[in-house]
């Protein structure tokens, strides 16, 4: 039996990221039921329940250090774990993860991570010293890579690979309709669903005003239902309902909370989806929704380039019109624009279950 730590923002209720350790952990046991896992999280009981994994308190120093005495194998991700932009602090957790994986002489993969930005000088110093240290490392994005370029980390350690979610297959519609109406959503066949997932950041809230503008009119011209995915509890839910209450009659808000299987079964009843969360875009992908981005970091922009989109510009720039104009086009052109992101999905599919076959060469199994 193979022990494998894996280290991220987990037990945080945060949908993206669970969604990704779910990811992480189904794929390893597609390949092989000789792994024992065990995840480093805020919430060890939550995380076990949901998972069908070992939770080691993230902040007990003595577990971690006992978990990773015993691992084969340390991963850090997925996510985007080294960039000092949405906090100063969590790098330097992730890092000495990482720092003491490597007093243990652990094998250590930095699996499919978003990078950057990483703008403090210590911070850097630490990143490209401890990063350089590790056995493989596999980014989502080719600006990540880049950006491991500029940290002067050695590209041979280096793979481009595909956010860990991607590798989900597609979820049943079905339960996504009966979840909604569960919820008391009034669906109809005459009805399009526009998702929206909405999140705070920094002093820019201008951009609610904008998107509530134009939701009312999609609600007044195509008669729309506009429901709100709530991807980070409660923060989102609170922003959630301040845009919903701007749009009024028409627009809903998820009241449960629900797994990553769950949520992609939701989000994939909508016509479109227009996003600021990354995982709520990369949930319409996976489930062939077309998806308008807005961006509030560069993951979410470095995502919508994978799939040849650009996102309608950064949330503290936000124009209505302009959101407007992509949105009618989105809507009028959305058949097409499904089919190319099945196809191109297929790709991201196969670049995310290089993830994990990369990991198990490196504890020198193949899975079988």
């Amino acid at each position: 039996m193979i022990k494998i730590v894996i280290s991220g923002y987990y037990g945080f209720d945060n949908a993206g990221d669970e969604a990704m350790l779910r990811a992480i952990v189904e794929s390893f046991r597609r390949h092989s039921d000789q792994a024992r896992i065990i995840v480093l999280t805020a919430n060890p009981s939550k995380t076990e329940q949901y998972n069908d994994v070992i939770g080691v308190d993230r902040m007990n120093f003595w577990q971690v250090r006992k978990a990773i005495a015993e691992a084969d194998l340390v991963i850090s991700g997925g996510g985007s774990l080294f960039q000092d932009v949405t906090s100063a602090r969590s790098i330097y957790y992730y890092l000495s993860i990482i720092a003491l994986a490597k007093l243990y002489r652990k094998k250590i993969m930095i699996y499919a991570q978003g990078i950057g930005p990483v703008q403090r000088k210590l911070a850097r110093f630490l990143t490209s010293f401890l990063l350089n240290r590790v056995s493989l490392i596999t980014v989502r994005d080719e600006k990540s890579a880049q950006e491991l370029y500029k940290l002067k980390v050695r590209k041979d350690l280096i793979h481009v690979t595909a956010d860990p979610v991607l590798a989900f297959p597609p979820q049943d519609k079905e339960k996504g309709r009966e979840l909604l109406l569960k919820e008391g959503i009034p669906l109809g066949e005459d009805r399009p669903l526009i998702g929206v997932s909405v999140r705070e950041w920094q002093q820019f809230g201008g951009y609610k005003k904008a998107l509530a503008e134009c939701c009312r009119e999609l609600v007044r011209k195509i008669n729309a239902l506009i429901v709100f995915f709530p991807m980070h509890l409660p923060a989102d839910v609170e922003t959630s309902n301040q845009i919903q209450e701007m749009i009024g009659e028409g627009a809903y808000v998820l009241k449960n909370e629900y797994g990553a299987k769950e949520m992609i079964a939701l989000i994939g009843c909508c016509t479109m989806l227009i996003g600021v969360r990354l995982h709520a875009l990369i949930f319409a992908v996976l489930m062939g929704v077309p998806v308008i981005g807005l961006s509030y970091d560069p993951k979410v922009d470095r995502f919508l380039s994978s799939l040849n989109l650009n996102s309608v510009g950064h949330i503290g720039e936000l124009n209505s019109k302009e959101l407007l104009n992509a949105i009618e086009y989105t809507y009028n052109n959305r058949e097409e624009l499904k089919r190319e992101l099945l196809a191109k999905v297929e790709e991201l599919r196969k670049a995310a279950e290089k993830n994990v076959e990369l990991a198990w060469q490196l504890v020198g199994s193949d899975g079988n």
